[in-house]
């Protein structure tokens, strides 16, 4: 018989596993990405975390071989406290960290643990799960939890097959014309410098791509600021970006025109896939697609370390289908318990997440861009 799994619930305001630690269980994990490393976590809790940190570890026969880590803060100053991923809204994809074989043992166990003590929260929020571990968690959830199964965003990747020069015939002529008139035509018109960023030169790198970023969403209306608006913000990419570049794990591309640079591509590398996180460019060279030229630029890198997928995360913009990208999803669970403090809770969550779906709406309405239909929330009680 195999060793019973033992959960224990770590809280207190310090990240709790050493970076050693840590970083043995992400190695266990083949889906692990950057967004759950230490020291992705770790930096985000320094920089960006509030309320306490709720990290359940799974040990068996005295092992570590999972972890959930989540943040337990009040909902709206409201007497209602909810748990969410650590590193939301921030992380792409969260998921639990064990390896293949442990995954559906630690999910049960952690399920299991937050039935057994749910006077310590009223509601989950648990956005940004690939929708294969999200179906799993609805799946093997106890009677004693509600779940909500909801639609949380589409995020097309590229099947990175064959060599570069295969993958460039199966894309449309348009936009392999494209890409090279364009390519063409600034190495005419300006000193070229397209090229991956160096360790030494990450930080003045990342606010070269801060200011290009923060620029092009200043033109935007009612886009409330680029996501690096914020000085904190800055502080905790700047540190993540430093760490990842020493461990290998940073990407960032970047398109100097004379000198000046004028588009970044903010990616990583981790476990045979590059996921394209954030970008920049200046607007005033927008007539020379500096966005298609990066992409390419970007993928083409991917091709060259050998890496099997290109992730481009959050988003259905139509661009990134003209890349061959194939639409998937990310899935948003919501939990509760038998508790009306619990229903109540999960119940305002759900209204102010109605309002937020209507918002977006209006915003494409108004922008001209056409919404893919959403999956319908799935109710499912077990």
């Amino acid at each position: 018989m195999p060793a019973v799994i033992e959960v224990t619930l770590v809280e207190g305001a310090d990240f709790p596993f050493s970076e050693a630690a840590w970083s043995r269980l992400c190695a266990r994990d083949p889906l692990a990405t950057p967004f759950q490393s230490w020291a992705w976590l770790s930096t985000w809790w320094r920089k960006l975390g509030r309320g306490d940190l709720f990290v359940l570890g799974a040990r068996q026969g005295g092992e570590l071989i999972g972890a959930l880590p989540l943040t337990r803060t009040r909902y709206r100053h409201l007497p209602f406290y909810q748990l969410r991923f650590l590193g939301a809204p921030h992380s792409d994809y969260q998921a639990v960290i064990a390896a293949s074989d442990e995954r559906a043992a630690c999910q049960r166990a952690f399920l299991q643990f937050l039935s057994e003590n749910c006077e310590e929260w009223d509601f989950c929020d648990l956005a940004d799960l690939p929708r294969r571990d999200a179906e799993a968690w609805a799946a093997t959830a106890p009677a004693s939890l509600d779940v909500v199964q909801e639609h949380h965003r589409f995020c097309p990747a590229i099947a990175l097959q064959g060599s570069w020069d295969q993958y460039l015939s199966s894309l449309s002529k348009n936009t392999r014309t494209n890409l090279g008139r364009r390519q063409r035509q600034i190495e005419k018109t300006f000193k070229t410098e397209l090229e991956t960023v160096r360790a030494g030169d990450v930080r003045p790198a990342m606010r070269e791509l801060f200011e290009l970023h923060n620029r092009r969403w200043k033109e935007r209306r009612f886009s409330g600021g680029g996501a690096f608006a914020s000085a904190a913000v800055q502080a905790f990419h700047l540190e993540v970006a430093q760490s990842f570049a020493e461990k290998e794990i940073l990407r960032l591309h970047r398109l100097r025109l004379d000198g000046v640079t004028r588009a970044a591509f903010y990616c990583f590398g981790m476990n045979g896939r590059v996921y394209y996180y954030l970008s920049g460019f200046d607007l005033e060279f927008s007539k020379y697609s500096l966005g298609n030229v990066m992409m390419g630029y970007a993928d083409q890198q991917a091709f060259s370390e050998g890496a099997k997928s290109f992730e481009l995360l959050r988003g259905d913009e139509t661009y990134k289908f003209s890349w061959g990208a194939s639409e998937s999803e990310t899935k948003r669970l919501l939990v509760g318990h038998h508790a009306l403090r619990s229903r109540l809770g999960l119940a305002l969550h759900r209204g102010e997440r109605r309002l937020e779906h209507f918002g977006l709406r209006m915003q494409r309405k108004l922008w001209g861009r056409k919404k893919k239909p959403n999956e319908k929330a799935k109710q499912i009680t077990v």
